[in-house]
């Protein structure tokens, strides 16, 4: 999602650089789109009981069932993921600025109806992060782009999903 904010500032100041253009689950920073509901922006607030791996893994399951609609099935899998990512990142304050930063991003619209970089974008179906509207609205910018409705999915790609996933992008 940011990552494809970040992709797209890229793209339209340096299309030279790109064969092709992949956005996955991300917008244009249209403000009467973007947004998710307040109640998803809410529970990125909700933060562990504790820094012990049960309290962390477990936050992590609530947050992608309630949030990302996906979790991997072999919670050994969850945990593995939880202790590699929370060391390289654990101030907590990262992902307000992160917010932040998604919140302040000036509108691209304009910008990306002259793009012409091939694009494909890409998005699950019941993503509550960045509602599926912005994924069609990016398509109706986006001169010849493709669009890719992943049924089921939301803003995660889980177990189920994955290979569907990298089928569409291969």
């Amino acid at each position: 999602s940011m990552g494809g904010m970040i992709a797209q500032i890229i793209a339209l100041r340096n299309p030279e650089l790109l064969l092709s253009l992949t956005l996955v689950m991300t917008n244009s920073a249209n403000a009467k789109l973007a947004r998710p509901p307040l109640r998803t922006t809410l529970g990125f607030l909700k933060r562990p009981k504790s820094g012990s791996l049960e309290d962390l893994t477990a936050h992590t399951q609530w947050f992608m069932k309630a949030y990302l609609q996906g979790t991997p099935a072999d919670t050994q899998v969850l945990m593995d993921l939880v202790w590699k990512e929370y060391p390289r990142a654990p101030y907590s304050k990262g992902t307000l600025r992160q917010l932040a930063a998604i919140q302040r991003a000036p509108c691209r619209d304009k910008e990306l109806k002259t793009l012409r970089v091939p694009t494909h974008i890409m998005h699950g179906k019941r993503d509550q992060l960045v509602p599926v509207r912005n994924a069609h609205h990016l398509h109706y910018l986006i001169p010849d782009s493709k669009l890719s409705i992943l049924d089921g999915m939301g803003h995660f790609v889980d177990d189920g999903h994955a290979q569907i996933f990298n089928d569409k992008i291969v």
